[in-house]
């Protein structure tokens, strides 16, 4: 049967047979789902804690705020200003066709920073057009990133090219 057919492949998962190896080392990213309308965090998945080194359950909005390194924090809130600028233009359907990111560090359990790429894009708009949840995924990059000037990215995922940010209200 088509069920039978489905359950068979869904055992045949490594994550089901057991032969995943543990290559913590390689996990470098890890991505959650951010509710802009209760301003809270939804859901995150489980490589959180091998990046960070800190319990999901600790990972809220309040916590993230707290670990953004505080020399990044004023380019942390004016990306997301320029973000909830970008995307209040919007229109319903435009609002999945973009995905923006930056750049800033965070503290992780270690007392460490590490550099993380902030991606973020829709996964759910209103009826009346407004974004209320997004997929945001950290990506660590190299300790020894410099911040360059276009370091802010706004990529239209139809074209897969990265807008040019001084035309970007233009559109």
């Amino acid at each position: 049967t088509m069920e039978n057919d489905w359950n068979d492949l869904v055992k045949s998962q490594k994550s089901k047979t057991g032969n995943n190896p543990e290559n913590k080392d390689l996990v470098k990213s890890y991505y959650f789902i951010f509710d802009c309308f209760n301003n809270e965090i939804e859901y995150i998945n489980n490589t959180f804690q091998l990046v960070t080194g800190y319990d999901n359950a600790e990972f809220t909005i309040d916590k993230l705020l707290a670990i953004i390194h505080p020399d990044d924090f004023n380019y942390f809130l004016a990306s997301e200003e320029r973000g909830l600028k970008f995307t209040n233009s919007l229109s319903y359907t435009d609002h999945f066709r973009y995905q923006l990111s930056y750049t800033y560090r965070m503290l992780n359990s270690s007392n460490n920073y590490i550099w993380m790429r902030q991606f973020c894009q829709a996964i759910e708009v209103n009826e009346k057009g407004h974004l209320t949840k997004t997929l945001v995924r950290h990506q660590q990059i190299d300790d020894n990133y410099v911040r360059s000037a276009n370091d802010y990215r706004i990529l239209d995922k139809n074209t897969n090219l990265l807008l040019d940010i001084n035309n970007i209200y233009n559109l």
